[in-house]
């Protein structure tokens, strides 16, 4: 029994927890935890979404903890590192509202995946 769990961990990329998509105020986000079991690397990645249609948004970006924005690809696909901490993790886009995840505690070793699913902001620019 122990050695056929070991080797999924090793197949298969580590333990993972699942969590359902996650209301916010301006639309929902998915996450996942991973747990790698030979890697210190801390990782952060996902995709940005339109919420209706699961298109990607093209112009996006994940702000870390309400300042350092990482930029997604056209596909709405990004990937970045960070170190062990406490994290807000916010997915923007043009011209969609934002969405904020609640504060999520990072550990060493951790690989988290977030899609955000972001709601269009109609508002118009001029009134």
């Amino acid at each position: 029994m122990k050695i056929t769990v070991l080797l999924n961990v090793i197949l298969f990329g580590g333990c993972s927890s699942n969590k359902k998509l996650i209301p916010s105020i301006n639309g929902y986000y998915r996450i996942k935890f991973y747990k790698s079991p030979c890697t210190n690397r801390t990782i952060i990645f996902g995709n940005i979404y339109e919420h209706q249609t699961d298109f990607p948004v093209h112009i996006s970006a994940v702000k870390l903890n309400n300042y350092r924005p990482y930029k997604a690809d056209l596909s709405g696909k990004y990937k970045f590192k960070v170190k062990p901490d406490k994290y807000t993790f916010t997915g923007v886009g043009m011209p969609y509202k934002w969405v904020e995840t609640e504060p999520i505690i990072v550990k060493q070793g951790d690989s988290i995946r977030i899609d955000f699913y972001l709601k269009p902001d109609n508002t118009p620019l001029v009134d």
